[in-house]
């Protein structure tokens, strides 16, 4: 077994997976039974002022094992979203958060959402979780080359040109959507900005001032690590900032942004690894708020927006000049220890943003091609029925306005109304009403939920295989 005095972040993760998985899952599951963190109800797709009531849907506790690590390719299963959902309420244990009405109710939860026992367990399980979450994160990293002055700035042109094509990739899609599409995919990229830039609050500031002292970090202003440009998006939908009213609409991807520099924030030890991981957020912001502009520009109806961007003619010049200069102000600090560790936080950060990228990706080409995955669904279940093939079945009848936390499968499925009505969502401000006979189909890692809109529901789930899929999806 290894050491559990290793000093290799990578083999302290692995060590405490093999802490006794019966004491750890005790331990989740008392967390879980406070009840700020019981399933949503429908009133509660968006939380009005509550920065205590945090839904995590508890009943999927045996549906999970925190004690496998994470496989990139599985970085949205249930796991993930759920772990990394536990992992933002454990971290914002730590901060005061306070409405800005207060209500009997509010103060109730508030004295939950901060009960010794429960933060007590929270410390207990947040290195647990980390080591699921986080550890091929730390692996992939350390494989990127070296994390000196020169290396890292040898790596800055090519950083740049991949986040450009990314940024320009995800803006194709919104911009290629449904009209009735794009606009919630708008304020859903808004949501995952503002959810950033919520979670780094003042702590990365505070902690960056340590390394920078009287200078700044190019490109990181007082630990601001969202959009101002998305925010006036969020601002024209009427979208609120403040924590964590959409959080049933964050991504894993985006959940495990906001842990990652929480867990830094909180870390002495990781200062310039967080400066690191900062840096690589304000160059994807940039990029990412460049691609879309245009977008934003006729959603504002503000022409000439990305002036605002101060864009410049070079943009892998750009990078390389913040990046360089960010470095000179590390080294300083601390030498090369310092630049070693704010190379592993912006390589380690990286990685994340490259999965975020996928997550946008895949979640709103689904969002688009709602009417591709309903046709999808009629092939598959037509060939269920009409060879007689057996899968597995999940049944479910609800009552009138029972309603499913968001939430992902670890298999893609079909929705198959039988009776009743229902409304479904896989994206903010846009949703699809079902009713007998209806059915679409779920891809596996996708975030989404339901309600019931009548007095009684039933609908299936089947589950579809890889080879059911191939042959008639």
């Amino acid at each position: 077994m290894t050491s559990l005095k290793s000093d290799l972040p990578e083999a302290r993760g692995l060590s405490l997976l093999a802490v006794d998985s019966e004491i750890m899952k005790e331990a989740v599951e008392t967390y879980l039974a406070n009840p700020v963190f019981q399933a949503a109800r429908y009133e509660e797709l968006v939380l009005d002022d509550n920065p205590y009531r945090r839904p995590v849907r508890p009943d999927d506790i045996g549906l999970v094992d925190f004690g496998t690590p994470l496989r990139r390719e599985d970085f949205a299963q249930l796991s993930g979203l759920m772990g990394h959902r536990m992992l933002l309420n454990i971290h914002d244990t730590g901060r005061l958060l306070l409405p800005s009405l207060p209500t009997d109710q509010k103060w109730h939860d508030y004295q939950r959402f901060y009960n010794p026992e429960s933060r007590f367990l929270g410390s207990l399980i947040r290195p647990y979780l980390e080591a699921h979450l986080f550890g091929f994160v730390q692996r992939e990293a350390a494989g990127r080359g070296p994390r000196t002055t020169a290396g890292l700035g040898e790596q800055a042109p090519a950083a740049a040109a991949d986040r450009r094509h990314r940024a320009a990739e995800l803006a194709d899609v919104v911009a290629a959507a449904r009209p009735q599409d794009r606009d919630p995919m708008i304020d859903m990229l808004a949501i995952q900005s503002d959810a950033a830039s919520l979670n780094a609050g003042t702590r990365p500031a505070t902690a960056l001032s340590n390394v920078a002292g009287s200078a700044s970090l190019p490109g990181v202003h007082s630990g601001q690590i969202g959009g101002d440009l998305m925010r006036r998006v969020a601002d024209s939908a009427g979208i609120k900032y403040e924590p964590h009213s959409y959080i049933q609409y964050y991504l894993p991807s985006t959940l495990a942004l906001m842990n990652y520099v929480n867990a830094a924030a909180l870390d002495p030890g990781r200062v310039f690894a967080l400066a690191g991981a900062l840096m690589a957020h304000a160059l994807e912001t940039r990029e990412l708020e460049g691609a879309v502009e245009p977008l934003l520009a006729e959603r504002l109806q503000e022409p000439g927006t990305v002036g605002a961007l101060e864009r410049v003619a070079d943009p892998a010049g750009y990078a390389d000049r913040a990046l360089g200069a960010a470095l000179a102000v590390v080294e300083r600090a601390g030498g090369e220890f310092a630049v070693a560790e704010f190379g592993r936080g912006l390589q380690e950060y990286t990685v994340l943003l490259e999965i975020h990228h996928e997550d946008r990706m895949t979640q709103f080409r689904w969002i688009n091609d709602m009417p591709a995955y309903a046709e999808k669904a009629r092939r598959l279940q037509n060939a269920i029925t009409g060879h007689g093939i057996d899968v597995d079945l999940d049944t479910f009848v609800e009552s009138w306005e029972e309603c499913s936390t968001t939430h992902v499968h670890d298999q893609d499925r079909l929705l198959v109304i039988e009776s009743g009505q229902m409304e479904f969502w896989n994206c903010f401000g846009r949703r699809h009403e079902f009713r007998p006979g209806d059915m679409t189909f779920i891809p596996k890692h996708r975030l989404h939920g339901s309600v019931v809109l009548s007095g009684e529901c039933v609908y299936h789930q089947p589950v579809i295989t890889a080879e059911l899929d191939r042959q008639f999806g």
